[in-house]
């Protein structure tokens, strides 16, 4: 649920971005190249910090670890980020 709210998130910040250029009288296509560009770094951030965060509990083993959730969990962090910075 997390990890869906980050990259909701993420699309929201790039799309008020691209917004804002076409309210300054941008065309399409520059207002969608600049307003991407400008937000690229700030959505990788977001996206990542999840994903590396999350390395220690896919490497876990032993007690309390679980396999099936880190699998998840690890896959998913990373497939939303790709998602909203393409």
């Amino acid at each position: 649920i997390v990890l869906a709210g980050v990259a909701v998130l993420n699309g929201l910040v790039v799309m008020t971005s691209i917004r804002e250029r076409l309210d300054n009288g941008a065309d399409v296509d520059t207002a969608i190249y600049e307003g991407a560009m400008e937000r690229f770094r700030p959505v990788i951030m977001t996206g990542l910090v999840p994903a590396i965060g999350f390395i220690p509990m896919a490497i876990a083993s032993g007690t309390g670890a679980v396999r099936e959730t880190r699998q998840v969990t690890s896959s998913s962090a990373s497939r939303a980020t790709t998602s909203t910075s393409s």
